[in-house]
């Protein structure tokens, strides 16, 4: 066999064994190349094939490592990321809504008589429950005022919003106003 033919044969098959006779060195003629040193290149072409299977082994296990730890490392950023994004998002549905709490508690403080007795009195706290479109649902005295007309005069005030303002963004109002509790006392009037 011609040294030429044995580099195409390594070329097209990739074969190791081809290859070991190919690169092997030449003894110093070619009726000195006996079984024996064949066997010998052979021999020697399969240890450093295993110590390259090993070495290739323990790059791909380092490199499988590496990619877990930034795997875990991309997880985590996008994670932190993540809790920014909607921390920023509670807060601004937060200020948002405080526009919204604030036109709630000054319709409802324009259409608010207490009783003439001006005795002093507990807060009363009203629970309201609307509707998407600010429709309301139900009112009712959470926590009584002790007096009657007193509370009376809340659920009349309450009742006679005929749309109350609410968010179109339908997060903000599930998380803020699908439900409202406000204190009223004769002072002022109180979002909880």
């Amino acid at each position: 066999m011609n040294r030429s033919f044995i580099r195409s044969a390594v070329i097209t098959s990739s074969l190791p064994l081809i290859a070991a006779l190919a690169l092997a060195p030449a003894p110093a003629s070619a009726e000195d190349r006996t079984p024996r040193d064949i066997y010998s290149n052979i021999l020697d072409l399969e240890v450093q094939t295993l110590e390259d299977l090993h070495r290739i082994q323990q790059m791909k296990q380092s490199l499988e490592e590496q990619f877990e730890e930034m795997n875990e490392h991309e997880l985590k950023k996008v994670q932190s990321k993540t809790r920014k994004t909607i921390k920023v998002r509670e807060d601004r549905m937060w200020r948002k809504s405080e526009k919204y709490r604030e036109l709630i508690k000054l319709r409802l403080s324009n259409v608010w008589y207490p009783p003439g007795s001006t005795t002093k009195r507990s807060p009363a706290w009203l629970e309201i429950t609307l509707l998407p479109n600010g429709d309301l649902v139900s009112a009712r005295i959470s926590s009584s005022s002790g007096d009657d007309d007193y509370d009376e005069s809340i659920l009349d005030a309450a009742n006679s919003i005929q749309k109350y303002p609410v968010p179109s963004v339908t997060d903000t109002f599930q998380r803020h106003f699908q439900k409202i509790t406000i204190e009223f006392n004769p002072d002022r009037l109180r979002w909880m």
